[in-house]
């Protein structure tokens, strides 16, 4: 997968925000952020060398407490579609703490 970068592009509460690609072959890992100004907001790291996908979000340089939940349904050379949506009532960070019941970034098929 190429490396893609999209600025000023706001994740609006209650809005979606859809991601979709194909891992390239043979790839150890990739990730996805949402920054807000200097912090991170939301990450996602992908990381087909231990099967597993990570959560975590970065505020003020220091790095929040990482979640491993959901599964692995990805695959090499095969398209993904991820949905990450910002529940109103919640700042993406207060959801990420609380492990919310719906997820921020869901998988679908």
């Amino acid at each position: 997968m190429a490396n893609i970068t999209v600025n000023n592009m706001p994740l609006k509460v209650g809005h979606t925000l859809t991601v979709t690609g194909v891992p390239t072959a043979g790839a150890d890992r990739f990730a996805f952020d949402i920054h807000s100004g200097s912090d991170i907001a939301f990450h996602m790291s992908v990381r087909f060398n231990e099967t597993i996908v990570v959560y975590n979000s970065l505020k003020a340089g220091v790095w929040g407490t990482e979640v491993f939940q959901g599964g692995f349904p990805f695959k090499h050379k095969e398209l993904f579609k991820n949905l990450c949506a910002r529940p109103k009532n919640a700042s993406a960070r207060e959801s990420h703490d609380r492990k919310a019941a719906q997820r921020r970034l869901s998988t679908t098929e």
